[in-house]
């Protein structure tokens, strides 16, 4: 891949790597990344978080 390559996932979160794609963005190797899907995702349906940052790196099972 070229330096600041933009991944969108728009399938399933499972398709992805998550460790790697977060990996990436902080070592700037990829420079966007597009999610409207996760797969951790059941916790976070019904709820308003707007407000608030989700944060992969919290998630201890990943």
């Amino acid at each position: 891949m070229k330096p600041g390559v933009m991944l969108v996932n728009t399938g399933r979160g499972a398709l992805i790597a998550t460790r790697d794609v977060i990996q990436g963005l902080k070592s700037k190797k990829s420079g966007y990344l597009g999610l409207d899907v996760d797969e951790d995702e059941s916790d976070l349906f019904f709820e308003s978080l707007s407000g608030q940052v989700i944060r992969d790196d919290d998630c201890s099972d990943r």
